[in-house]
């Protein structure tokens, strides 16, 4: 392994936040960099994640914080929601900004995605300020935003350009 191959697995690292153990995202082995000391494993309710190593971070030169047990948690409860986005006509699943993902929606638009496992999931009031900001954007466009939800009974909020998907969280071990 090259150190630009490790350097470009882990500049996506950073991005993704976190990805379960084995993860298909990075361009090298998650247990490569697990021994080379580069990546970490973080046990979340939801399975381990590994995340950058204090090593890691210093060497990209980027915050020497480790990421929390609750962002990993996040992150891979976003990544397990593919097949449903998927299955509900969305594609190519990729970091946007900030907390959003990005995915391709049915009409082609590019869609912002929002997901949360800890703490049962957005609430309804989060959700609807999250439609209000984006809404200038979602009504330019053919895009809407789309919600991924372990619990749809605690959201009561709803938007025409919003979509809302339920996903249970995938344990594992």
């Amino acid at each position: 392994m090259n150190q630009g191959s490790i350097r470009a697995a882990l500049q996506r690292l950073l991005v993704w936040r976190a990805v379960r153990p084995g993860s298909a995202l990075l361009p090298v082995p998650t247990d490569t960099l697990e021994q080379t000391g580069l990546a970490m494993r973080v046990p979340t309710a939801i399975g381990p994640g590994l995340t950058l190593s204090r090593q890691a971070r210093q060497w990209l030169e980027v915050c020497p914080a480790v990421t929390s047990e609750t962002v990993v948690a996040n992150a891979l409860y976003l990544q397990d929601a593919v097949p449903a986005l998927t299955a509900a006509g969305y594609r190519d699943l990729r970091p946007g900004r900030g907390i959003f993902l990005v995915t391709t929606g049915p009409g082609g638009a590019p869609c912002p995605v929002l997901g949360r496992f800890t703490n049962g999931g957005y609430s309804g009031r989060r959700v609807r300020e999250h439609v209000e900001r984006l809404e200038p954007d979602l009504l330019s466009g053919r895009a809407r935003l789309v919600v991924v939800h372990p619990d749809l009974t605690r959201l009561s909020y709803r938007h025409p350009r919003l979509q809302l998907l339920h996903v249970p969280p995938r344990w594992s071990s």
